[in-house]
């Protein structure tokens, strides 16, 4: 069960995020965009100290690595950087919508959005200076760049475990989640943002729901299949960049068939019997307890 690590961390942020949901409507967006930036710098130092006292090393197959599955890959506390980039961009996406929709519906709600105006692209934005310009496309160079270092920086520590210091080996599994989930949040809101227009309209597409719908299961049932082709295949004793691609690509594929079957033979009969049994009885209550509080008003 070397996959188990996966659904109990996510579960374990399942569980966070009502009292985080809270915390925003009472606290604010203001104040919850510096409150929620702290577990980001908070699960940065734990994985640097974490990986420092356990000497973990870059390249993942040396001894020294005993520890990387019980301590970076299974605690919960070790992704606080990559769930709170993930949260701080749910909140940047309702501030998002709530200002193309002031825009749309022609309100003055979106003049409290100064930095939303400022980053997105908007029919004026020649007229909006030369950093209005420029700062979208920097931070998507940037993102870029930051994928390719999280991807090829380590890949020398494959061949010689011990290149690096070991402030070195734990700057990098203190970086490494957290830059590549900025950089794919990056890249997500210069589509959101209207940079990318053409994209954008693929993405929204009708034609592409039968796509979007593969992606949960995908997501859910990735662990297993890869877990599964990794243990099961001979290549997978020799993890040379060439073999990881190999075997990735076809896990990738074996994953979109499974969830496309897991979707078809269980989410969609599961989700059909919900909606006719509890959930539509809690509509009616739900219905029926908001005619009772607006007859007492």
């Amino acid at each position: 069960m070397a996959w188990s690590w996966y659904y109990e961390c996510e579960c374990q942020l399942f569980l966070m995020v009502p009292f985080l949901v809270i915390l925003y409507h009472k606290l604010g967006r203001r104040v919850c965009y510096v409150l929620y930036s702290v577990p980001i710098g908070l699960g940065i130092w734990i994985n640097y100290k974490s990986s420092y006292a356990h000497d973990l090393t870059a390249g993942i197959f040396s001894l020294e690595n005993f520890y990387m599955y019980s301590f970076y890959i299974n605690k919960p506390w070790y992704k606080l950087g990559c769930y709170f980039v993930g949260i701080l961009s749910a909140m940047f996406f309702i501030d998002a919508r709530d200002y193309k929709k002031s825009l749309r519906e022609g309100t003055v709600d979106h003049l409290e959005f100064t930095t939303m105006k400022f980053l997105h692209r908007s029919a004026d934005r020649v007229n909006g200076g030369l950093l209005k310009r420029l700062v979208p496309f920097l931070f998507v160079i940037g993102a870029v760049v930051g994928y390719g270092c999280a991807i090829f920086i380590a890949f020398p520590r494959m061949v010689d475990p011990y290149g690096w210091t070991d402030s070195q080996n734990a700057w990098f599994y203190a970086l490494t989640r957290t830059v590549w989930a900025a950089c794919t949040m990056v890249l997500f809101f210069w589509l959101v943002l209207d940079h990318n227009p053409i994209m954008r309209a693929m993405a929204g597409a009708p034609s592409n729901n039968v796509l979007l719908s593969l992606l949960w299961p995908s997501y859910i049932l990735a662990p297993l299949v890869y877990m599964n082709m990794y243990c099961s295949v001979s290549e997978a004793i020799f993890m040379t960049m060439i073999n990881n691609i190999y075997l990735g690509m076809g896990a990738m594929w074996l994953t979109i068939v499974f969830a496309a079957v897991f979707l078809l033979l269980f989410a969609n009969p599961v989700e059909t019997m919900f909606d006719l049994t509890i959930r539509k009885y809690l509509k009616v209550g739900l219905q029926n307890n908001g005619e009772m509080k607006q007859s007492i008003k």
